[in-house]
């Protein structure tokens, strides 16, 4: 039936968390993002310059628009500064430009989402690193998203405020989206 699907919708959403909200509509700019990191052989030293090039970019990126997540945004460019110095590799202080979403109450909890629920997938990543990263075997992420769990579960999924930590998770996976497309 053509017409139940936004029913579906509308009674789906009044009984999601925000987490299961985003990361249902986050899902394919997330799989961008995992695809393009996924792209980089991070076995080789070109392709793990890239890959820290990129998160620079997207950190200096989210730091422009006043994005720190206490401390986090700056914490996680000084891990990548470490990582391009054991790589021989001069970042470049350069952001992608980024959307006008990430400013605002609710971009802490939409960009937070992005970052903290990459923890996950940087432990797979670190696999292929040969040594050690100080970006994917940072243990604030992890720290991060424990932190955000709570609101995640506790946050309507719905209304004007929840729209708008959508954008703002998609926002920042869309800098890091450009972030990997500059240095490709």
């Amino acid at each position: 039936m053509v017409g139940a699907a936004p029913l579906d919708l509308a009674v789906q959403l009044k009984h999601d968390t925000l987490r299961a909200r985003l990361r249902r509509d986050t899902r394919a700019a997330h799989e961008r993002v995992d695809a393009a990191a996924g792209a980089l052989d991070l076995t080789q030293v070109g392709h793990r310059a890239r890959f820290v090039q990129a998160h620079a970019r997207a950190y200096h990126a989210l730091a422009a628009k006043g994005v720190t997540l206490d401390g986090l945004i700056a914490h996680r460019l000084a891990r990548a500064a470490r990582d391009a110095d054991a790589l021989g590799v001069k970042l470049e202080a350069s952001a992608v430009e980024s959307a006008p979403s990430l400013q605002g109450s609710e971009a802490a909890l939409g960009v937070g989402y992005v970052l903290g629920g990459s923890h996950l997938g940087n432990r797979m990543l670190a696999r292929d690193w040969p040594g050690e990263s100080a970006l994917l075997t940072d243990s604030r992420l992890g720290d991060h998203w424990r932190g955000l769990l709570p609101a995640l579960r506790d946050h309507a999924a719905t209304g004007a405020r929840a729209d708008r930590v959508l954008a703002a998770a998609l926002d920042t996976f869309a800098v890091f989206e450009r972030a990997f497309a500059a240095h490709r």
